[in-house]
């Protein structure tokens, strides 16, 4: 939760979204196995119903999405064309997504928040290129850089 609470905070100190816009991506977060997406987005959304003491009716006041390998690839589509303010996935399935959905790859070159949980086991398990081109996708001209934050974890040596 060390970088998901200063996400969380980020996005619920904006406007709420209307219920005629879609949600445009506003923080990705990148995990090296699809147990540590689920389990991140899973507490990302817990905290979001906590703070939510009003139990409010309507969609979430943020909505987090999980984009992983091993669960339908088209649910997961269906999911991300409804829109999303966080989205945590594994890199390879990310990737094969954005290949197909310019819209998608359009929203992650202007992220707010980069997030790179365990970095060094995404590097150690083979998903360089993937992560590498993710990472390249969110670049920015130098006059913009401080628009975005990333955030690594995990061990370097």
């Amino acid at each position: 939760m060390a970088y998901g609470i200063p996400i969380l905070q980020y996005l619920l100190s904006q406007p709420p979204p209307s219920n005629s816009t879609s949600r445009t991506l506003k923080a990705l977060i990148l995990a090296p196995t699809r147990e540590l997406a689920l389990q991140v987005a899973t507490h990302l959304r817990a905290c979001i119903e906590e703070g939510d003491t009003g139990k409010s009716k309507g969609p979430p006041r943020v909505s987090v999405a999980a984009v992983i390998g091993g669960m339908s690839a088209q649910k997961q589509r269906r999911v991300l064309e409804r829109g999303a303010d966080v989205i945590v996935a594994t890199p390879g399935r990310l990737w094969d997504l954005l290949q197909e959905d310019d819209k998608l790859a359009s929203q992650v070159k202007s992220i707010k928040f980069l997030v790179l949980d365990e970095a060094d086991r995404m590097i150690e398990i083979g998903h360089f290129a993937e992560l590498d081109n993710i990472v390249r996708l969110t670049l920015r001209p130098e006059e913009d850089a401080c628009v975005s934050q990333i955030m690594f974890t995990g061990i370097f040596d």
